[in-house]
């Protein structure tokens, strides 16, 4: 890796940090609050905790002064935790296809013309349910790799200071 690619890794590893601490907190509320936060408020919780979840995962726009994305592969941010790494994927699939996007395989409808409202004719929406998903593993993947792109954060940034 060149020193200007050094550079740029570093700078969204910074953000990497950012997003993931903030994300931390959306999980923590999530846990401190369970059973008792409901409806749209969970929902918004666990969306929060996603979007922001996967933004140092996700393609972004920085005129060159950083990373596009980390490889939490490439950067071997599960390789001591695979059963994280299925979770993370999980969570990339979810923000991608059912929480960002609307994709076809979650937010489907089917028609329904059973008759029951009259003559006219009605759409079934039907919509994955991510709120239900194991909070657990999401704390635990959150907490692990804050961990360790915070530990890649500082190796790294030791490492270009020493650069003449």
């Amino acid at each position: 890796m060149t020193l200007d690619e050094e550079k740029k890794l570093a700078n969204r590893l910074v953000q990497g940090v950012m997003d993931l601490e903030e994300a931390k907190g959306y999980v923590l509320e999530l846990v401190d609050q369970q059973g008792s936060v409901s409806g749209i408020l969970k929902q918004a919780l666990w969306c929060a905790a996603i979007v922001v979840y996967s933004r140092p995962f996700s393609q972004a726009k920085s005129g060159g002064i950083s990373a596009k994305l980390l490889d939490a592969e490439k950067l071997g941010l599960f390789a001591d935790r695979p059963d994280l790494l299925q979770v993370h994927r999980f969570i990339l699939d979810v923000r991608q296809k059912v929480v960002a996007h609307t994709d076809w395989e979650h937010h489907r409808s089917e028609l329904n013309t059973s008759g029951q409202f009259g003559a006219g004719i009605t759409r079934q929406i039907i919509q994955t349910d991510y709120t239900r998903s194991d909070l657990r593993s999401f704390y635990d993947l959150v907490h692990h790799a804050a961990e360790r792109v915070t530990k890649l954060s500082v190796a790294l940034d030791k490492k270009l200071l020493r650069q003449p």
